[in-house]
C-alpha cells in the first residue's frame, strides 16, 4: 500500500489560524509603512539620494527632456521629469514635493513626483555585473539581442521598443526572469553537481542523503543569482517556493497543493510587504495557480506525454483574461506563446551554454528574426473589471468543483476567440 504525503494543514481550522496569523502580522507591517507614508506627504519638500534604474526619453513642444524611474535610499521607486543628460549608471541627488495625490498604494509600489535632479554623481559600479554584461554585448553585433540576453539572463529592464515587441509576441513571461527560468537553472544545476558529487558519495559518505545535499547547494547557488539580480517580485516569489518546497519533501510533505501556494504567499507579503502592490508578484502567483489547477483536474489523464502538450496551451488560454485586464495589447502572433514557451525551456540552458563558451550569437539570426515579427500592428482589446472579478471567482472555485473548472475552460476558450477570431 503506498503512503500519502500528509499535508501542510491537518484541517481548514488550522490553515485558517495561520492565514489569520500572518494577515494579523501584514496589517501590523503596512501600519509601519502607512505611518511613513502619511510623513513623507506631509513634507513640503524632500531631499534623498536615488540611483537611476532606466530613463525614457520624451520629446515636448518646448523640446527633449527625459522621464527617469529612481530608487531611493530610502527603498522608494519614483519617476521624475529631468534635463535630457545621461544618466545612465548614476547616482542623483533630488529634490521632490511630496502631495496628497500619491496614494499609499503608489507610496508601496512607483509613482510621479513633482521635483528636480540638484546632482548627478557616480554610482558605485557592480563590476561584476558590468563585466558579465559587457561579456554577453561582445557576443551579439545587434543591440537587441544584448538586451534580449542581458534580461533572461540578469533581470535588466527592456527599452519601450523592445518591450512593445515582446508583448506583441505573447512572451513577455519568458523574458522576465521568474519560476520558469529558475526551474530550468535548478535542474541544470543539480545535474552539474551530481556529476561530481555521485562518485564521491558512492564511494566515501553512501549513508548522505544526496537529495538533501545537492538541494541545499542548489537553494544557495540561486539564492546568491536571486540577490546578484536585485530580487524580482517574480524570481524572489520563485525562490521562495523552491526553499519552501525543499524543505516540505526534506519533511514529507505534500508539496503541489493550494494550501502551499497560499502558504509561500503570505509568508512572502509577510516579509516585504512592498509585494503586495507589486503586478509582476500576482502575474506569477496566478501563473503557478493554474499549473495546480489543471495538476489537479488532469491527474487521471493518459499518457503523461500529452500534457507536456496540454499544460502550456491551457495555461496560455486561463492566463488571457488575468493578463488582458492589464495588457490589452493584442495580436494573432500570441497564439505562438504556448509553442514558444515550450522551446524555451530547451533555448534558456542551451543559450547559456553557448554563451559560457563565447558563441553566444550562434543563434541570433533566427532570433532577429522572430523579434522582427513583433513589428507588426497589434490592436488594443481589454477586459473589464467586473468581468475580471468573475472571472477570479469562478477560478477559485474551480478547486473544489469540477463543473467549476469545465466552465473555466469554456469561458477561456470563449474570450481566446473573441479576442483573435474577427467577427
Amino acid at each position: 500500500m503506498k503512503l500519502e504525503k500528509p499535508p501542510l494543514f491537518l484541517d481548514y481550522r488550522e490553515f485558517l489560524v495561520f492565514v489569520g496569523v500572518f494577515l494579523v502580522i501584514i496589517g501590523v507591517r503596512l501600519g509601519f509603512y502607512y505611518q511613513e507614508y502619511r510623513a513623507f506627504i506631509a513634507k513640503p519638500f524632500y531631499y534623498t539620494y536615488a540611483d537611476v534604474v532606466q530613463e525614457f526619453p520624451k520629446e515636448s513642444q518646448s523640446g527633449y527632456y527625459k522621464i527617469l524611474k529612481l530608487h531611493t535610499q530610502e527603498n522608494l521607486t519614483l519617476f521624475l521629469n529631468a534635463h535630457d543628460y545621461d544618466f545612465k549608471d548614476k547616482r542623483v541627488r533630488i529634490q521632490i514635493f511630496p502631495n496628497s495625490t500619491i496614494t499609499f498604494a503608489h507610496y508601496l509600489g512607483s509613482f510621479y513626483v513633482e521635483g528636480f535632479v540638484k546632482e548627478r554623481l557616480s554610482k558605485p559600479p557592480n563590476r561584476t555585473k558590468q563585466s558579465i554584461q559587457k561579456a554577453i554585448e561582445a557576443q551579439h553585433t545587434h543591440p537587441t539581442l544584448a538586451e534580449f540576453y542581458n534580461a533572461i539572463f540578469l533581470a535588466t529592464p527592456l527599452s519601450k521598443e523592445f518591450r512593445t515587441q515582446v508583448a506583441t509576441l505573447g512572451i513577455s513571461h519568458l523574458i522576465a526572469l521568474s519560476g520558469l527560468h529558475l526551474s530550468i537553472l535548478s535542474a541544470v544545476l543539480f545535474f552539474v553537481l551530481w556529476l561530481p558529487y555521485h562518485p564521491l558519495h558512492r564511494r566515501y559518505f553512501p549513508y548522505r542523503n544526496a537529495f538533501v545535499d545537492i538541494g541545499l547547494g542548489v537553494l544557495i547557488a540561486l539564492g546568491v543569482y536571486t540577490y546578484f539580480v536585485d530580487m524580482p517580485p517574480s524570481l524572489l516569489r520563485s525562490y521562495a517556493m523552491l526553499v519552501v518546497g525543499w524543505i516540505s519533501l526534506v519533511l514529507g510533505f505534500e508539496l503541489l497543493s493550494f494550501a502551499f501556494l497560499a502558504t509561500v504567499t503570505l509568508m512572502l507579503v509577510a516579509l516585504f510587504p512592498k509585494l503586495i502592490v507589486s503586478l509582476a508578484l500576482w502575474l506569477s502567483i496566478s501563473g503557478v495557480f493554474y499549473i495546480y489547477l489543471l495538476s489537479y483536474h488532469t491527474q487521471t489523464i493518459h499518457p503523461k506525454m500529452l500534457l507536456f502538450v496540454l499544460f502550456p496551451i491551457a495555461i496560455y488560454l486561463f492566463m488571457l483574461p488575468i493578463t488582458h485586464l492589464f495588457f490589452d495589447a493584442t495580436s494573432l502572433y500570441q497564439l505562438s506563446s504556448p509553442l514558444s514557451s515550450t522551446l524555451f525551456t530547451f533555448f534558456y540552458p542551451l543559450s547559456i551554454a553557448l554563451h559560457l563558451v563565447g558563441i553566444g550569437g550562434l543563434l541570433d539570426e533566427y532570433l532577429l528574426g522572430f523579434f522582427k515579427l513583433g513589428e507588426a500592428q497589434n490592436y488594443t482589446m481589454g477586459l473589464d473589471i467586473q468581468s475580471f472579478v468573475l472571472y477570479i471567482t469562478l477560478s477559485i472555485a474551480s478547486i473544489w468543483s469540477r463543473l467549476s473548472f469545465y466552465a473555466l475552460v469554456g469561458v477561456s476558450i470563449v474570450y481566446a476567440l473573441s479576442l483573435y477570431v474577427p467577427l
